[in-house]
């Protein structure tokens, strides 16, 4: 009787360590962790010293290919956009402005989150040209 008690109590504390896992469990089959969908705010701006842009070129995420372009444009312009990125890849925004015959420099600027992710002037015949991605 006592064999049958003590081979009880073994095969119960066997079977209680192996119910517990035991820590035997690879750490890659542990249910992953969400990835958190941030939400950016881009702000596309664009100054000169002359009246306006004959051509202003907003692009915007990777996915939707958001291109647009503006003729004869008034500045100061300002446009917002808001992003969620739910993409494998990054998005990212260019602002391509180019300088009224009248102006000696013009200057774009994309900000993320309130934070200047890029700004170029250009005071030659070239576009002001900016490109930024955000940080994920």
């Amino acid at each position: 009787m006592k064999k049958t008690l003590a081979a009880t109590a073994v095969l119960f504390l066997a079977a209680s360590l192996t119910g517990c896992g035991g820590g035997d469990e690879p750490a890659d089959a542990q249910e992953p962790a969400s990835e958190e969908v941030k939400t950016h705010t881009i702000v596309y701006e664009v100054t000169s010293d002359g009246p306006t842009s004959p051509s202003v070129i907003v692009s915007g995420k990777v996915g939707a290919n958001e291109d647009e372009q503006l003729t004869d444009v008034a500045l100061p312009f300002t446009r917002e956009l808001t992003d969620k990125n739910e993409t494998e890849f990054e998005s990212f925004y260019d602002l391509s402005a180019t300088k009224d015959e009248s102006a000696t420099s013009i200057t774009c600027k994309i900000t993320i989150d309130d934070v200047v992710a890029d700004e170029q002037t250009s005071t030659g015949p070239e576009s002001a040209y900016c490109s930024a991605t955000p940080d994920l």
